[in-house]
């Protein structure tokens, strides 16, 4: 019995050091699991990082931490760089995440997914639970920096055909004022504005003076064309014609 349990060790062993330097059998068993066949290597060990990101909703100083074996430590890590206790953060696992701030900046929601999208979604619902009106600020992953969603924003002024716009603001209301101020509608409730996250926005009007926004993660011609689009289909005219557009990040 035990040379049988010995013969079994053995050829354990024959079959492991096989697997770590290649398989020179018809099939060989790989020391993490799974089987490969002759000629081939075995995987290495799955490895699970870890990334924490940390947001200050005052300042908007922002600290990310990644690639670490540890999500707590990851989360600490990206709270020491963005200042201690004034931040809010999160971390996560081999997802992204996102943290939604509030607009009156006294609340904020996190939310993590394999999808970029669902993260952003799971962030500004959990910030929304407070009755405010959230918007993502941060979106991060577990290796590599994360970055802040900036807004950008353009605006109309229809009594003098001025157009204004503005890009890499760090508040909606702050691009919303900015626009409207480099289109000359400081003081004129008549001007058309919209701020903006996706890439790139746009404002069309149409025959009838109405004016319809369009966003696009594409180019500054696609925005145009969904504002006009969206011109005509609101508005039933046959022909809409692109105001301006702006870029949200400018270098």
């Amino acid at each position: 019995m035990r040379k049988l349990l010995l013969l079994i060790v053995l050829l354990f062993g024959i079959l492991s050091f096989q697997s770590l330097a290649g398989c020179g059998a018809q099939i060989c068993t790989c020391p993490y699991g799974g089987y490969v066949t002759f000629g081939q290597d075995c995987p290495g060990p799955s490895i699970t990082y870890y990334g924490g990101i940390a947001i200050n909703p005052h300042t908007r100083s922002f600290y990310s931490a990644w690639n670490y074996r540890n999500g707590e430590e990851a989360e600490a890590a990206a709270l020491k760089g963005c200042g201690g206790n004034s931040c809010v953060s999160t971390w996560a696992s081999s997802t992204y995440m996102a943290i939604a701030i509030s607009e009156d900046e006294k609340n904020w929601g996190y939310g993590a997914s394999n999808n970029q999208s669902d993260a952003w979604d799971k962030a500004v619902s959990m910030c929304q639970k407070s009755g405010k009106t959230c918007h993502v600020a941060l979106v991060g992953y577990p290796n590599e920096k994360a970055r802040y969603v900036y807004w950008g924003s353009v605006a109309y002024n229809p009594d003098t055909g001025q157009t204004g716009k503005t890009s890499n603001e760090l508040r909606k209301r702050t691009a919303e004022n900015q626009s409207l101020v480099n289109s000359g509608c400081t003081y004129n409730p008549n001007c058309y504005f919209y701020a903006f996250q996706t890439a790139y926005g746009a404002l069309a009007k149409g025959e009838s003076n109405k004016v319809y926004s369009g966003t696009s993660n594409k180019s500054l011609k696609d925005a145009e064309k969904q504002a006009e689009k969206n011109c005509k289909k609101g508005t039933g005219d046959k022909q809409c014609k692109a105001l301006i557009s702006s870029a949200k990040n400018k270098k």
